[in-house]
């Protein structure tokens, strides 16, 4: 981005601001194209239509069953539904105009996590080449899982939580525009039990903040880590307003504990000798990573550390957290290789929307944050 005629950055043209957002609703038809190319992908797993019974007598008894209706060897049992809402609403859906209401609209909210993926890396910098380019890898990882199941609403509210503390935390955004967060956490607890991941967001946001006041004595990093601490607790309360209180935080806990959890594909580390599309565009990912932080000279910002090797580990670890770390990396990724891309080709469309999107601007210097 040029700077002005009095060291502000020049505004951009009215092409870039007029091709911004049909550009976006392109980013935003990607999921649903795929979904039409191969329909049959989103209602393939079992646990849909489990969710569905479970939403159908949700709806017919007006009450959240207590205990498990289903299942022989657990039968009475004490059962504590993590997706409730979810189920609910696909119930209704179904209802309303069978399972291809249903499916269009599980289609429609994960449609919404590479628009989110390429939104954010324009709002870091970004050019529109390696933005667009870096949120189609994104995609292909988020195709692991693209299924009818309610972690497609976790995705797309791990992309906004993620958006919106980078937002604040790079200047883009105030502390005011975080209230809503509190709001989407309790709608989360209540559709799906990834919910937990929106604290290990924030938690990494505040620590870093706080660990930053503390090393370089930076009151600005320390009114931070105060913002992030006051929207972490603020949505850990929101979360308890469900119907099972705060035993739904412990049945997560200890769901994540069994052994047996070993045994689910998902939860098992990604199979890069199965060379399937999603596993590999993860390894690529990781490996264009590695080669940025090798060969690029530049130092990335602590918190985007942080969060890097957290979700990178989780990847490793399950399959299922590949999609995680796509939506965190893929933009970095994006900014880190718009200079390179823009030093070898200056008239080409590498740099045509930075800046276009409302708060964007180039990343702030790995020293500053």
């Amino acid at each position: 981005m040029t700077a002005g005629a009095r060291g502000r950055p020049a505004q951009p043209s009215p092409l870039r601001r007029w091709l911004a957002p049909p550009f976006t609703a392109f980013v935003f038809l990607i999921h649903p194209l795929f979904a039409l190319w191969r329909p049959g992908g989103l209602l393939q797993d079992p646990g849909t239509g489990w969710h569905l019974v479970t939403g159908r007598l949700i709806l017919d008894t007006g009450s959240i069953p207590a205990r498990d209706p289903f299942s022989y060897t657990a039968a009475g049992h004490e059962w504590i539904n993590l997706a409730w809402l979810f189920e609910a609403a696909s119930a209704l859906l179904v209802r309303l105009g069978g399972l291809p209401l249903f499916a269009t609209a599980c289609v429609l909210v994960y449609a919404f996590v590479p628009v989110l993926v390429f939104r954010r890396a324009l709002r870091m910098g970004a050019g529109l080449a390696p933005a667009f380019g870096l949120t189609a890898v994104a995609y292909l990882v988020l195709c692991s899982h693209a299924i009818a199941r309610p972690h497609i609403v976790t995705t797309v509210f791990f992309a906004l939580v993620l958006e919106r503390l980078d937002d604040f935390q790079n200047g883009r955004l105030p502390a005011r525009a975080l209230w809503w967060l509190p709001l989407l956490a309790l709608v989360w607890a209540n559709v799906h039990g990834g919910f937990l991941v929106g604290f290990a967001l924030g938690g990494m946001f505040a620590g870093v903040a706080a660990l930053r006041s503390v090393a370089f004595r930076d009151a600005a990093e320390g009114r931070r880590a105060l913002v992030f601490a006051a929207v972490l607790v603020a949505m850990g309360l929101a979360t308890l307003l469900n119907p099972h209180g705060p035993r739904l935080h412990t049945a997560v806990q200890e769901y994540l504990s069994q052994r047996s959890i070993r045994y689910f594909h998902e939860f098992q580390s990604p199979d890069f000798l199965a060379g399937s599309v999603p596993v590999l565009s993860f390894e690529a990912l990781a490996l264009m990573l590695v080669i940025i932080l090798g060969v690029g000279g530049r130092r990335l910002p602590w918190v985007e550390v942080a969060l890097l090797v957290f979700f990178l580990h989780q990847a490793l670890h399950s399959a299922r957290h590949m999609s995680l770390f796509a939506i965190v990396a893929a933009p970095i990724i994006a900014r880190e290789i718009t200079p390179w891309l823009e030093a070898r080709l200056p008239a080409g469309p590498v740099c045509a929307l930075r800046g276009a999107l409302p708060g964007g601007r180039p990343a702030v210097s790995a020293d500053a944050r």
